[in-house]
């Protein structure tokens, strides 16, 4: 994956402003202020994604503080910049009156066991304000790949065939395999499938289990559960969609009991079983919250892979 232009693109969308040059409040002179980390370790697991750090302004100003972040490699075990996380600027800027600002940081998901890795964030260069104490953070990104839950938790790209187009038109659509912090109730267990089609996002829920085997490790999904819910239908209605899964042999459809997809060897690919195909089915309720109905299958797919991107 691309990870900085996707990383730049995305905080290029954030960063947009309508302000032109001569709005921008000038550097804070007001005496008795000084910046520093809200905290002087961070612990994050390898799947956080977008983490932020924040940066405290102590004193009242009247302008803008900026400083400059540096990062750096720490202990015997560092974390890398552009490999491990991406930084996501140089450059801080906490305006007038604000108490809070964050250094952003996207952490990179790898599938390789490691000892945790550390690397420290130190604010540097400060105009409009002194540099406290607290001047540098400790990060620490905890691996997660011991276990087959962390590896798991990463980028997908599904792959299939629409079952309602001539010809068997392939379809692909980015998807993402994500789960529970340690300690929660479900973790090692619950995992959430995220996938994109057309603009519209699903989220399946499964939970890491093993085959009627007893031995190979397979996500277990349950069907019946709602991919969508209360989705604005021209103006009137409200649409749940329900997860059903088409007997491609029978022509029936299923939206009680559980389907098990199966894990590649090498952890590479998701096997939906092949004798099924994925479905929506859309109910209707009215404005009121009446019940209206099923409205038929919403959309299909056939031939169902999730592989790693």
């Amino acid at each position: 994956m691309k990870l900085n232009k996707i990383f730049a693109i995305a905080l290029a969308a954030l960063t947009l402003t309508a302000c032109s040059d001569d709005d921008e409040p000038g550097i804070n002179s007001a005496s008795g202020v000084s910046v520093n980390f809200e905290q002087a370790t961070l612990t994050v697991n390898e799947v956080a994604g977008m983490v932020r750090v924040p940066v405290v302004v102590s004193g009242k100003t009247n302008g803008n503080v900026s400083m400059n972040i540096e990062v750096a490699e720490n202990g015997s075990t560092p974390a890398t910049a552009d490999v491990n996380y991406l930084l996501s600027d140089k450059h801080l800027t906490i305006g007038p009156g604000e108490s809070v600002g964050y250094v952003e940081l996207l952490i990179v998901n790898d599938r390789f066991l490691n000892d945790d890795r550390t690397f420290t964030i130190t604010i540097s260069g400060v105009e409009g304000a002194a540099k406290g104490q607290l001047s540098s953070c400790l990060v620490t990104i905890e691996d997660n790949d011991e276990y087959l839950y962390g590896r798991l938790q990463s980028d997908w790209v599904m792959n299939s065939f629409d079952p309602f187009e001539d010809g068997e038109v392939p379809l692909k659509c980015k998807a993402t395999i994500t789960g529970l912090n340690p300690g929660d109730d479900g973790y090692g267990e619950i995992l959430f499938i995220n996938f994109n089609q057309s603009g519209t996002d699903y989220t399946i829920q499964g939970e890491l289990g093993v085959a009627n085997d007893g031995v190979t490790p397979v996500i277990w999904v349950d069907l019946g559960q709602a991919m969508i819910s209360g989705m604005d239908y021209n103006n009137t209605y409200n649409l749940d969609i329900l997860l059903y899964a088409l007997d491609l042999a029978s022509g029936s459809a299923y939206g009680q009991g559980s389907l098990a997809i199966a894990i590649s060897d090498d952890e590479s690919q998701l096997v939906w079983p092949a004798r099924y195909a994925l479905m929506g089915r859309a109910f209707a309720l009215a404005p009121d919250g009446g019940y209206l109905g099923a409205l038929g299958w919403w959309n299909g797919y056939y031939n169902l892979t999730w592989d790693r991107d």
